[in-house]
């Protein structure tokens, strides 16, 4: 697998249809590592999630559109496979124990361009933690290799 490292611009949008007044964007500009292999391209950074502490994220982008995986490990670990239009059961794990969690990709899309090594990525899902919605989760990725 060959790897890159990157600088990654990520933008996070979560918005509650029931909890307006929940809805929450945060951008973060990190060092990471862009991947590809297997007809994937992989994102592994490190964030700060607010109020739980430092986690390591792995994104797994399918090349055709189709499916991702997000695993965070950490702070607060989650394991959620998304694919497009199909409800996919994950788990999160919170201070208090392993929820299920259930998600519907709406969309995913992933770039690489080797030779100016930069690329964007997004994923757009809807999640369901132990039954009750969530909200619709927007992550947006921007990144540039670094020589």
């Amino acid at each position: 697998m060959e790897t890159h490292d990157a600088e990654i611009v990520f933008t996070s949008r979560i918005v509650s249809r029931q909890q307006p007044d929940a809805n929450q964007i945060t951008k973060s500009v990190l060092r990471g590592r862009i991947a590809e292999g297997a007809g994937s391209l992989y994102l592994i950074f490190s964030a700060t999630v607010p109020e739980a502490g430092l986690v390591d994220y792995t994104i797994k982008l399918s090349g055709d559109g189709r499916e991702a995986l997000i695993r965070r490990k950490g702070a607060v670990p989650l394991r959620q496979p998304l694919f497009v239009g199909e409800p996919m059961r994950g788990t999160f794990e919170a201070p208090f124990g392993k929820l299920e969690t259930e998600a519907t990709a709406l969309k995913i899309n992933s770039s690489w361009d080797r030779e100016t090594r930069s690329g964007t990525a997004g994923l757009v899902y809807e999640m369901m933690l132990q039954g009750e919605y969530v909200g619709r989760f927007r992550l947006d990725f921007r990144f540039t290799g670094m020589k």
